[in-house]
């Protein structure tokens, strides 16, 4: 009976960790970061301009079980704006994000006379 509950709890919060990404997430674009709690969409939007991110490992394990997993800091000014934890092959999505956060989208909207 002590392995079937400790069982049905670890299934429970395995479960628990892959709905709660559904409902509050961040998603990168080329001029900000922006975090999406659902059912209100839209939560908080950063401007990219002037901010650096760096990768943190808080704790070796976390590294390891995650495969290079880590934190990722959003600094502007040495002050930290966002933490975003627990990001699975952090090591090698850094790469990606810093040149997907290198480029500025400039969008020119068309008038018609």
């Amino acid at each position: 009976d002590g392995y079937l509950l400790l069982g049905v709890l670890l299934l429970g919060l395995f479960v628990w960790g892959l709905i709660i990404p559904l409902f509050s997430y961040w998603q990168f674009e080329q001029n900000e970061f922006v975090h999406y709690s659902q059912p209100a969409g839209r939560d908080m939007s950063i401007a990219r301009a002037n901010c650096t991110i760096y990768k943190e490992i808080p704790d070796i394990f976390e590294c390891l079980l995650s495969f290079g997993g880590g934190t990722l800091i959003v600094r502007r000014n040495e002050q930290i704006l966002a933490s975003i934890p627990h990001i699975p092959f952090l090591g090698l999505r850094m790469d990606a994000i810093e040149h997907l956060l290198a480029e500025t989208r400039v969008v020119i909207e068309r008038s018609e006379i």
